[in-house]
């Protein structure tokens, strides 16, 4: 929402939190959309060229989530997972410098 929209539905006498609330929602559904397309494509690429059918899959989702885990127990974060993948796999992810 911009400055515009913002003023606009302030003169209409809608609260600044309610407003900041809706831009909130707005970006939680535009995340949650983009991790559920993102997921459809990584299922398909791995049943479609590698063979997986739904139990395989339903494990990758499991594993996902044990490593969603990890990263909100503070247990692993983005950055030592790019920079391993980096190191063993040659996969550079986003920009991560080799400090080597």
């Amino acid at each position: 929402m911009n400055r515009s929209s913002r003023r606009k539905l302030s003169k209409k006498g809608v609260a600044e939190k309610v407003i900041g609330l809706a831009l909130t929602d707005t970006q939680r559904k535009i995340r949650i959309d983009t991790i559920n397309d993102l997921s459809a494509m990584v299922y398909m690429v791995l049943h479609d060229k590698f063979g997986f059918g739904e139990k395989r899959i339903k494990r990758f989702y499991s594993e996902m989530g044990k490593l969603g885990e990890c990263m909100r127990d503070g247990l692993v974060n983005m950055d030592d997972m790019k920079k391993m993948l980096l190191e063993e796999c040659k996969i550079n992810i986003g920009g991560v410098s080799d400090d080597k």
